[in-house]
């Protein structure tokens, strides 16, 4: 299947202490926790600026902070693209794009975050559309694994990542689905299991993609620090937390 539109969809909180990291924050504070996620985040939006895909679009929560997170995001998403081009690496420069999340639990919020993305392009014109999405938990996410997902979904319908702790760090598909994000037990250990059962009965052939940690404990966070250099993330950018 040739693809017209390849679009990432990343899921963000405004990182406000309380709100983002609150299973870090118990045991290394509020302000790690945010710190934290801010890094986590930062990393993403750079990586994401080398992607080859027509559009990147940023889901963020609460609605009325939409231009505080564009403040914080954009600059480094800008930062990025002026690392690659001083490093002569050419790419097609993805539209950043912002919307916010509804109202309602996570699958409500992934049912609209697909269902906007794929009647946008329909209505542009546009047949056919690879989407994926992803949260702001897993450091291991690269440039491959979105690679290997374009690519299952060539042959899928819809292709998941799965975490080590039950849920998933990343969900994709060629078409909206709905009903896979109805009824499930959310941040639980069989998200990811009733996730694959719900697919499965609606008939949908399904990609598994390789296991990877999530960010959630400070055991997660130090296992990350030994495996990644913090010193390679590049500048947290500034939310004005």
């Amino acid at each position: 299947m040739v693809n017209d539109q390849r679009v990432i969809i990343l899921f963000v909180k405004y990182p406000e202490k309380g709100r983002v990291k609150t299973r870090l924050a118990r045991s290394l504070g509020d302000d790690a926790a945010v710190k934290i996620y801010c890094q986590l985040v930062s990393r993403l939006v750079r990586m994401l600026r080398e992607v080859s895909v027509e559009e990147v679009r940023v889901c963020y929560d609460p609605s009325e902070k939409r231009q505080q997170i564009e403040a914080w995001l954009r600059p480094i998403w800008l930062d990025a693209g002026e690392v690659l081009a001083s490093e002569e690496v050419s790419n097609k420069e993805p539209a950043l794009v912002f919307r916010p999340q509804c109202e309602g639990d996570l699958g409500a919020r992934l049912q609209l975050a697909f269902s906007q993305v794929f009647e946008e392009n329909e209505s542009s014109g546009v047949p056919e559309s690879q989407v994926l999405t992803i949260g702001s938990d897993c450091i291991e996410i690269d440039g491959q694994t979105f690679q290997e997902a374009w690519k299952s979904l060539e042959e899928k319908d819809v292709v998941f990542g799965p975490t080590f702790d039950g849920g998933y760090y990343m969900v994709g598909m060629n078409s909206s689905y709905p009903d896979i994000f109805e009824n499930i037990p959310w941040s639980s250990e069989t998200t990811m299991e009733v996730s694959l059962q719900r697919a499965l009965e609606s008939g949908l052939d399904v990609a598994l993609l390789d296991e990877k940690h999530d960010i959630d404990t400070e055991e997660d966070w130090r296992r990350a620090e030994l495996k990644f250099s913090l010193s390679d993330w590049g500048d947290q950018g500034d939310a004005s937390v």
